[in-house]
């Protein structure tokens, strides 16, 4: 015997709490796309009972199992080609629909592939669509029920995938933000790192703008590259590539070498390259070189030394050595690193020049103070607006006679530095990006000397690294509000009292969000893209409550559904709307929720710009999530009226004075307490009562034991109570009872019949009515019949007793006269006898 169906709403509700319970589990964390292709495998499968269930990545003719679960987890992370010809995926993407087969072992449409790996018996795939296209598939197989998945069970794993595609859209949006962060973070540690060897580059100028000796520039360079480079050692050489001579002028630490013996062949190897480039050689593999080098610096590789700087020292402006730094640890130059030795080489050369001319390095050791302080200042800035006055700050810093600065875009930015006089100021450009310069300004007769130059070069860098990483900030503040606001919008319409109030928080953080002159939002609740506001505020509070009119609803607002930018609210607006919204620029934003228009956000400015490019963004974004919101909210509102009708109507059965019974396809579900007085036993015990225990008669009996063409229970006149077809009911007493049944059937959303309502009338005493009807109306026939009689034999009695009269009157002899008058008395009383 087949089970009974469950209670109205229960498998709604089971859907519902699923659903729930995922936003639930979304909202615990920020998602990352695999989690929530893994949640929506789970509820899938757990929601269905079925053995197994996964999502496929789709990519052209390929997809990839990402999300398995039960029997399809072997199959993780593998790749396959969609079957070719007629197959479920690829009516799932033509059709872009839920696609179910219930005979997974006979249908051609079943990936051979699969379908005995995995008995597939049931099977049913869903498309998951992000960005108005189907990324991905969900496919479960194998349901707990023989006959395998309902539509019901299509139609939930259609929502899921619907729910789930938001889900991961949230996720990518998050993990997009992640990115940023993480781009962020790692342009701060790039920053950090900057400031550190800035801050070694500064402490390195102020070690050696203290001394006068070369002798004391060794040591201070000893100390420093031992403490902040971690080097074994070092060497500096001097060179003339002229002259060709060589000098080994001071080495310190590890793997001392013999200094004739580098003079000798000095220009050999690759030391001789450095100073006659001019450029650094980074050597990150002592055991690799010519055979000449390997035997001169076997010193080296015996003492430890596993990595070599070679770096040129440049003094007065020409190459006049190197300086040779030793490294006991593996050293992975990169580019940073590069620029970091050159500037520290450089340095050194400096140092060195400023030994035979202190004045003139206590000048620039100040500047390189300088330097560093200022590019603390721009390490500090976080956000662009800021940037031109910090530029400044640090400029003047640096270069105190400067008056002043900016950052001008120009069509190329890649030309050398360029110095540039005008009538009064002296101008100098150093490129800050490929469209951006730095210009600087002096009022000094001199104008810039090459040193103020150098200093330029290097602020302009950071101040390059500090604008990308206050953009950066920015777009990752900015992500964190819209994704902060989001959450905050979907906290609203789970946590809503109404759909009044949950609209208004929404306003409010609208308002929170991009601040302007007002802000209205309309709800189509009847969802027919006819609006109402509900809420409005600031300059277009006077909307509260209105409806415009016209049968356009949200498209009068938008035609193709898109954000809408009106230079004036006023002229556009329709002539019964226009006294009550203000002459200010709009934005008009359709709330689209599962294609359906459900309402509009409509926002008005006062500034100028209205909104910028990032608010508007910002607005356009989170009109999806307030789409979403308002559509639950709707969602709920429509369950409150359901339930509120439901309990009118369960009410008003409760009130009827005959029996009504709700059945499902084989029992009694409800009984009202009429049944249970008519029938005898208690309602509980009629609930999963079979309804056919209770007839024990009904012409041509159908489902329930009851005439598919059962009469009405309205009102019968008595004289047609016998017409209607006899159906007899037993009481449990077993006293029986003819009845009048009404059958209304109940039918799902599919059109197929799950049940019935079935009222019960019992005819017993209109039956004894109509019997005593049909007594006097037999009565009155008889009645009508006598009189006529009376009537029809009356008439020729009176003639009959008038022409005697007359014959008395004529001459009669006495035979005729006593013949006439007993013709006159016999006609008398036989009227007589009519008459009584």
């Amino acid at each position: 015997m087949p089970a009974p169906l469950d209670p109205i709403g229960t498998r709604a509700q089971r859907e519902r709490d699923a659903l729930l319970q995922l936003a639930r589990d979304m909202a615990s964390g920020a998602p990352s796309t695999r989690r929530v292709l893994v949640h929506l495998a789970e509820t899938a499968q757990a929601f269905t009972s079925a053995e197994g269930a996964c999502v496929l990545e789709l990519r052209n003719e390929t997809y990839r199992v990402v999300a398995p679960t039960g029997i399809t987890v072997p199959y993780d992370g593998q790749a396959f080609h969609i079957m070719p010809g007629h197959s479920l995926f690829r009516e799932v993407l033509a059709t872009r629909d839920v696609v179910v087969t219930n005979d997974g072992q006979r249908d051609p449409r079943v990936d051979p592939r699969f379908r005995a790996a995995l008995n597939i018996r049931h099977m049913v795939v869903a498309p998951i669509m992000l960005h108005g296209m189907i990324d991905g598939l969900l496919f479960v197989m194998n349901a707990a029920a023989p006959d395998g998945f309902s539509e019901d069970d299509a139609a939930f794993l259609r929502r899921l995938a619907d729910f789930s595609a938001v889900a991961m859209r949230d996720a990518e949006l998050v993990q997009r933000a992640d990115d940023a962060a993480a781009e962020a973070r790692q342009q701060a540690r790039d920053a950090a790192v900057s400031a550190r060897r800035n801050a070694v580059l500064a402490r390195t100028a102020q070690v050696l703008a203290t001394v006068e000796r070369p002798e004391a520039v060794y040591a201070q360079i000893n100390d420093i590259v031992r403490e902040l480079l971690q080097g074994g050692g070092f060497a500096i050489y001097e060179a003339d590539t002229i002259t060709q001579r060589v000098r080994l002028a001071f080495q310190a630490g590890v793997g001392q070498v013999d200094p004739d013996r580098v003079a000798e062949n000095f220009w050999v190897m690759r030391t001789g390259d450095v100073v006659r480039a001019g450029a650094p050689i980074l050597v990150n593999d002592m055991t690799r070189g010519s055979p000449t080098e390997l035997r001169l610096t076997e010193p080296l590789r015996q003492a430890g030394v596993q990595s070599l700087a070679l770096l040129p020292l440049t003094i007065a402006g020409r190459t006049a050595g190197l300086i040779g730094i030793r490294f006991l640890e593996p050293w992975s130059f990169d580019s940073g690193d590069r620029e970091f030795l050159e500037a520290f080489a450089a340095q050194v050369g400096q140092a060195l020049r400023n030994a035979r001319h202190f004045d003139e390095l206590e000048a620039r050791a100040a500047r390189l103070s300088a330097l560093a302080a200022a590019q603390q200042q721009l390490s500090g800035v976080r956000a662009a607006p800021a940037l031109p006055d910090a530029v400044l700050a640090a400029v003047q810093l640096v270069v105190p006679h400067v008056v002043s600065c900016e950052l001008r875009a120009v069509a190329d930015a890649s030309r050398p530095i360029t110095l540039a006089e005008g009538s009064e100021e002296v101008q100098m450009c150093v490129p800050l990006s490929a469209t951006h310069m730095l210009c600087a300004h002096t009022r000094r007769a001199t104008g810039f000397d090459a040193q103020d130059a150098d200093l330029l070069a290097i602020l302009a860098r950071h101040a390059m690294q500090a604008w990308e990483t206050a953009l950066i900030l920015e777009g990752e503040e900015r992500e964190r509000r819209r994704a902060e606001a989001a959450a905050d919008i979907a906290k609203a319409a789970l946590g809503a009292s109404g759909l009044t109030s949950g609209v208004r928080t929404i306003v409010d953080l609208v308002q929170a969000v991009a601040p302007g002159a007002g802000v209205a939002l309309g709800v189509a609740r009847a969802r027919d893209g006819r609006l109402e506001y509900l809420v409005a505020a600031g300059a277009l509070a006077a909307l509260a409550g209105y409806r415009p009119p016209g049968s356009r609803g949200v498209l009068g607002l938008s035609p193709t559904g898109a954000p809408v930018a009106l230079p004036s609210l006023r002229a556009e607006a329709p002539d019964a709307m226009r006294e009550l919204v203000p002459e200010l620029p709009a934005l008009v934003l359709p709330l689209i929720a599962r294609e359906r228009a459900v309402g509009a956000l409509l926002l008005v400015s006062d500034q100028s710009p209205p909104w910028t490019s990032a608010a508007r963004e910002t607005l356009e974004r989170l009109s999806a999530s307030i789409a979403l919101a308002v559509d639950a909210m709707l969602l709920d509102e429509e369950e409150q009226q359901a339930r509120e009708r439901e309990q009118v109507l369960g009410a008003a059965l409760m009130t009827l004075d005959h029996p009504v019974f709700v059945l499902d396809e084989q029992r009694i579900r409800i009984a009202n307490p009429a049944a249970s007085r008519e029938y005898g036993w208690p309602v509980a015990q009629l609930v999963g009562r079979r309804f056919d225990e209770l007839v024990v008669s009904a012409p041509s009996a159908g489902p329930w034991g009851i005439a598919p063409d059962a009469q009405t229970t309205a009102p019968v006149p008595l004289h047609a109570v016998d017409a209607l077809p006899v159906h007899v009911h037993r009481r449990r007493d077993g006293s029986e009872f003819p009845a009048a049944v009404a059958v209304n059937p109940l039918r799902n959303a599919q059109g197929a019949s799950t049940g019935a309502v079935v009222s019960v009338r019992d005819l017993t005493a209109e039956r004894a009515q109509a019997e005593q009807l049909r007594h006097a109306e037999k009565m009155v026939a008889l009645g009508e019949l006598v009189a006529g009689v009376a009537h029809e034999i009356n008439n020729p009695l009176t003639g009959i007793s008038a022409f005697a009269e007359l014959l008395l009157e004529d001459p009669l002899e006495d035979e005729q006269r006593e013949s006439v008058e007993m013709i006159k008395r016999e006609s008398e009383r036989a009227t007589a006898v009519i008459r009584d």
